[in-house]
């Protein structure tokens, strides 16, 4: 059996044509191992680190912070491992192509490895319901790549939470190897742990620091769509899913007509959130849009269709009263068919108008100034506010009034500097409600069309609104119009301030006006013209200028500075400013993003002579700064000043060394040294550190300075000569004589005297006839016997030698009988009798 296994119920997150993802066991060949027993963990593998591009993100969440990262049903968005931050050497099987993948846990994890058995203990795991004898679920790839896409399509909360939303939480792990497993149509690279014959998945790291949450929300979905009311234009639906169902906030709701997207209809369900009835109004029959989206703008749309309701508008219109002057409005219908009673709530500010009369009366609101029918509530008009009740109140009869039909009129006088207006509006808010009613009692939807006041000496009525540059350098800005007065159709055109007419157009009835897009920062003039009343052309001019967004700057400055040199101990701080001005103290609306993976404003354990990287990101807007920390500076020995002066030979302790030290952080003044052959002591940055009465051999020197930083360097003192010996040895003549003699002569080596002397002394013990002769350079001693002979020679300066010598003799001679015979006899007389 291969000795290697991929962990089964591995959840394969790869590319279906929609981009969906589905989990899948795979095969387990082998079994786990057991813990390592090492007291600290093994640093064979590194993880890595991460990086999230927000333009990788497909979808509609805007929470992308790596912190957590909210996922609407439906989104993508790519996790990008800093190639180069990882680890593989401890893969056991080298020959073998290892990777990056990312373990799945419920909450933040808190054990990084180093082999499953510690791994499988974090308590964070979310437990493998699909194949419990594997320790935990794992995300793989489409590709073989660190890189890997995260998509939310439904398979984390059917899986792991039963179909409800769900947080998860990732982290960077190491894969020994990858393979090819094939699900359905899909090809899919699944984490291989490996073993050598060692147990499988021997060395495995988890980086939690880089662990990052990822809430993956259900699509927002609406149910039991009615329209219960044909002429009220009323209708609900019930709305659940998304953030809301996560988290019990609200949904924001719109429901515009398709045809006229001014048109828009009422929510009248505060508040709405999962599961809610939701309840909506519209003023006309018609499509209607209906729009929702989420605190995280995960959205949903649905049409609803609201067939033979009938409504009607309310119209106030915009109009330029002169300084000082006086000006009565009309307060106009549309589509006034049938109806049999009204109330209406309108406000306005009474600083710049102040009300002065109501005039104009319909005649059909009842029999002379309509009084008898027409109740006007005028107790609060100098707090700008007034409402209105009618109905038939003797025949209990409807009218039908023609288009464009006026009411009555508010009369005001300007009191206000010129330029300043007001909104004069149909107050939804106020008292009573809104309403207009048919003769069954049943309500009619209702349009309603604000008005405005300015003063102004103008003789059209112009508004404008603009929104600037969102970032610098982008064309983001916008000018909106609406007009009135004069004679329609209008004329406009809009040019910047190089003369350069960006847009014009028409506009064909009074307040009607247009919205132009796509505008860079710069100062623009917009020239509105009527058609002319009795031959006079009337025009309006506005100078509008667009900021030019927000400018981010980035300078990275030394926030700590390296200790010593050569460490990676420094800090970096990404410092802000927003179009100049210096941010101090940036608030969570700033994001940072290194390339180091870090996600603060500070980075640490920094090293010199590495540029690092940021993009700062506010409301959209990013920013990229670059830069490096400077280095400490190198502690060094000054080789111009150093001084050594050698020993004069081995025996004497005449060396000296006067050592000077640069670089470093001697703030104080000082460094502290510790020869290796002396106590510790310090010295004033007024150099140099000196030892003297030194032999020959090497010196070792360790200086400090105040941030405890430390140089270690030898210096080698050698002698300037020494002494060697040249001895002629006469061995004796024969065993036992003493005619031996040794003459010994005195050599220096080196740097000498020109005149140099010996002194000779014999430290073995002559016998009594042996002689001594000494001369300058030499010692001779004669009528020596067989022995060693020791010699110390001692030049004029005190240097030194002692060495031996011996004298050898010639081995005993030594007599021995060849053939013997005994006489024959006593007294015989043969010669050897």
């Amino acid at each position: 059996m291969s000795k290697r296994f991929a962990l089964s119920a591995l959840v394969l997150l790869f590319f279906l044509p929609l981009f969906s993802q589905i989990p899948v066991s795979v095969l387990v060949e082998g079994k786990l191992g057991r813990a390592n027993t090492a007291p600290e963990k093994m640093m064979c593998n590194e993880a890595g680190t991460i990086t999230i591009n927000p333009a990788t993100h497909v979808g509609s969440s805007t929470d992308l912070d790596l912190d957590t990262i909210f996922l609407c049903f439906n989104d993508a968005i790519l996790i990008d491992h800093n190639a180069g931050t990882e680890n593989l050497s401890g893969d056991p099987i080298p020959a073998t192509q290892g990777g990056i993948t990312y373990a799945i846990y419920r909450n933040r994890p808190t054990i990084d490895g180093p082999d499953f058995a510690p791994l499988s203990t974090d308590a964070a795991i979310i437990p493998n319901l699909l194949d419990p004898t594997t320790p935990f679920l794992v995300a793989a790839n489409t590709v073989r790549s660190n890189d890997v896409p995260f998509f939310n399509v439904g398979i984390f909360q059917t899986q792991l939470n039963g179909g409800n939303p769900i947080v998860a939480w990732f982290a960077p792990i190491t894969a020994d190897n990858f393979v090819e497993r094939t699900f359905g149509t899909q090809t899919v690279f699944v984490p291989v742990y490996e073993g050598n014959p060692t147990p499988l998945g021997p060395c495995v790291d988890v980086n939690i620091d880089q662990a990052f949450a990822v809430v993956y929300l259900n699509a927002i979905n609406a149910s039991n769509i009615e329209v219960s009311d044909t002429e009220s234009c009323s209708g609900s639906f019930e709305l659940n899913g998304g953030l809301p169902e996560f988290d019990g906030s609200n949904y924001n709701i719109s429901i515009v007509l398709l045809s006229d997207s001014t048109i828009r209809g009422s929510v009248n369900t505060p508040s709405a959130s999962h599961e809610d009835v939701v309840r909506v109004s519209v003023p006309r029959a018609g499509e209607y849009l209906v729009t929702v989206r989420d605190g995280k703008s995960c959205p949903a749309s649905f049409n609803m269709t609201f067939g033979s309701c009938t409504g009607l508008t309310f119209r106030l219109p915009e109009a330029n009263i002169f300084l000082n002057g006086s000006r009565c409005i009309d307060i106009t219908v549309s589509d006034f068919v049938n109806v049999a009673s009204i109330q209406l709530a309108l406000k306005w500010d009474p600083f710049p108008i102040r009300f002065d009369s109501i005039g104009n009366v319909n005649p059909l609101l009842g029999g002379g100034q309509g009084l008898d029918n027409l109740m006007f509530n005028i107790d609060n008009v100098q707090q700008g506010e007034l409402s209105v009740i009618w109905a038939d109140f003797g025949t209990f009869q409807s009218i039908t009034l023609p288009d464009d039909a006026v009411l009555f009129s508010l009369c005001f006088t300007a009191r206000a500097p010129e330029g300043t207006c007001t909104d004069v509006i149909f107050n939804t808010r106020g008292t009573p409600e809104i309403r207009a009613e048919a003769p069954d009692g049943n309500a009619y939807g209702i349009t309603l069309d604000q008005g405005a006041v300015c003063i102004s000496s103008d003789p059209l009525f112009l508004q404008t609104r603009f929104t600037d540059v969102f970032c610098a350098g982008d064309n983001t800005g916008t000018i909106s119009f609406t007009v009135s007065d004069g004679l329609p159709p209008y004329a406009y055109t809009l040019e910047a301030s190089n003369g350069t007419v960006v847009a014009s157009g028409n506009i064909a009835t009074s307040g009607g006006g247009d919205t132009i897009v796509g505008l860079a920062g710069n100062t623009y003039t917009l020239v509105i013209t009527d058609s002319g009343n009795t031959g006079v052309i009337n025009t309006a001019t506005r100078v509008i200028t667009i900021g030019g967004g927000l400018l981010l700057g980035v300078n990275l400055q030394e926030a700590a500075p390296i200790r010593c040199f050569g460490e990676s101990n420094g800090a970096i701080r990404a410092a802000i400013n927003e179009n100049g001005v210096n941010v101090l103290n940036p608030g969570p609306e700033y994001s940072f993003r290194w390339s180091t993976g870090d996600t603060t404003q500070i980075i640490r354990d920094v090293s010199a002579g590495t540029t690092y990287s940021v993009t700062v990101t506010k409301d959209g807007c990013a920013r990229v700064g670059s830069g490096s920390i400077s280095s400490a500076p190198r502690m060094v020995v000054d080789r111009n000043r150093l001084q050594r002066r050698d020993a004069t030979c081995e025996d004497i302790n005449d060396g000296f060394l006067s050592v000077s030290v640069t670089g470093g952080n001697p703030s104080s003044g000082f460094y502290g040294f510790q020869w290796n052959v002396t106590g510790r002591d310090s010295v004033p940055n007024a150099q140099p550190i000196q030892l003297g009465g030194l032999v020959p051999g090497r010196y070792y020197l360790t200086v400090t300075d105040d941030n405890n930083c430390e140089l270690l360097d030898s210096f080698d003192i050698n002698a300037l000569r020494f002494l060697e010996t040249n001895a002629m040895i006469s061995p004796i003549t024969c065993f036992g004589g003493e005619d031996g003699e040794i003459v010994v002569n005195g050599v220096t080596v080196g740097t000498a005297d020109p005149v140099t002397t010996y002194t000779f002394r014999w430290l073995t013990n002559l016998d009594a006839n042996s002689l001594q002769t000494d001369t300058q350079n030499s010692s001779t001693i004669s009528n020596l016997n067989a022995n060693s002979y020791i010699i110390n020679v001692e030049d004029q300066d005190g240097c030194m030698i002692t060495d031996t010598f011996s004298v050898s003799q010639p081995d005993r001679i030594q007599l021995r009988a060849s053939d013997v015979r005994n006489a024959t006899c006593q007294g015989g007389l043969m010669e050897w009798a």
